[in-house]
Formats: structure tokens, C-alpha cells, sequence
């Protein structure tokens, strides 16, 4: 039973880091008329 708990806890720590690192590399992705973000 706390094997199942174990590698539960360990998948879902594994999702959120590949979901972190999956929208950090997305970038800006404004319309070409927008201003950036920071000047």
C-alpha cells in the first residue's frame, strides 16, 4: 500500500515539473501590434 502512495506521489511531482517547464518555454505570444510586455 504505501508503494502505490510512494509512486503516486512521485508521478504527480513529475507532472508539475514537465507542466512548469512545458509553459516556461511557450515565450511571448502577442499580436505584432502590442507593445512588449516589459520596456
Amino acid at each position: 500500500m504505501k508503494t502505490k502512495y510512494y509512486v503516486t506521489l512521485a508521478s504527480a511531482a513529475l507532472g508539475m515539473a514537465a507542466a512548469t517547464t512545458a509553459q516556461a518555454e511557450d515565450g511571448y505570444d502577442a499580436p505584432a501590434g502590442w507593445p512588449s510586455p516589459v520596456v
